[in-house]
């Protein structure tokens, strides 16, 4: 692993497995912040409710919500449920106040402090969630590395059993906009939004059960390209295939999607935008 400082003065770590940062470079406390904790509204009513994180990695997402909510009240109740396939990642703590507790999380899995309750489980998250009682959670930070590099957990078959997790009001924050993503929640029969962006001009997304929760609307851009641009075909896991059928599948559904014209390629849905012209040729 390589040590990165980022802008905002924390460090991150460059995977080579995947060939990404864990964190943007721009700040990875800032940005378990800016795209995740502040646009979930979690800091606002957060007790006795329930986080799902996915992608714990370095921790940052579940150990700054922790450390806020334990600043902001003593007797707060919540749970953090994070999933994480490397188990190995737990012995670089980057929140030397919580070093023991990450000690603990890799001795036992959990811990406690005051009322709030952490729990984490090593493995694949397709596996891991399915374990969960439907509607158990309120909120799920999806944080995975990027849709190319990790396409098992940016499929339209996770996504659906993300939703069935999730409280009536549950909403689901993460880092990705990219189009298959926005296709893949929209598919899923969620309302997605944009969140403010952080490191970049583009946002990430929230994808909640309520429409009031969408502070941000998609575009008619967005949903044009949504419906017409083969690009926007979303992942697709039809038994836990691994990176490289997933992305052969999707591969081939985009070829079949423009050989026979159900869908256009990228660059011309591009153009047809760009002269306002938003009808499927």
């Amino acid at each position: 692993m390589k040590y990165i400082k980022t802008a905002d003065n924390s460090l991150t770590l460059y995977s080579e497995e995947y060939q990404e940062t864990y964190h943007t470079v721009a700040g990875a406390y800032s940005e378990a912040i800016n795209k995740f904790i502040e646009p979930s509204g979690i800091l606002d009513c957060p007790d006795n409710k329930r986080l799902l994180d996915i992608g714990f990695g370095l921790g940052y997402n579940s150990f700054v919500l922790l450390d806020l909510l334990l600043n902001k009240k003593s007797d707060i109740s919540f749970s953090i449920y994070s999933v994480e396939k490397n188990k190995s990642l737990l012995s670089y703590c980057f929140f030397e106040k919580y070093a023991e507790y990450y000690k603990r999380l890799e001795k036992d899995g959990e811990f406690k402090i005051n009322n709030i309750y952490f729990k984490l489980f090593i493995g694949d998250a397709r596996l891991i969630i399915k374990n969960f009682e439907k509607k158990f959670f309120d909120l799920v930070f999806l944080d995975p590395f990027s849709p190319p590099k990790n396409p098992e957990l940016w499929t339209l078959q996770f996504f659906r059993n993300i939703k069935s997790l999730l409280k009536d009001d549950g909403k689901v924050l993460t880092y990705s906009s990219a189009l298959p993503v926005i296709s893949a929640f929209l598919k899923a029969g969620f309302y997605v939004g944009y969140t403010p962006g952080f490191g970049r001009k583009r946002g990430g997304l929230i994808a909640s059960l309520k429409k009031e929760d969408i502070k941000k609307e998609l575009t008619e851009d967005d949903y044009f390209l949504v419906k017409n641009s083969a690009r926007a075909i979303p992942n697709y896991d039809k038994g836990l295939w691994d990176k490289d059928k997933i992305v052969e599948y999707r591969n081939k559904l985009i070829s079949m999607a423009k050989l026979y014209h159900i869908r256009m390629p990228h660059k011309k849905a591009l153009s047809l935008l760009k002269k306002n012209i938003k009808t499927c040729s």
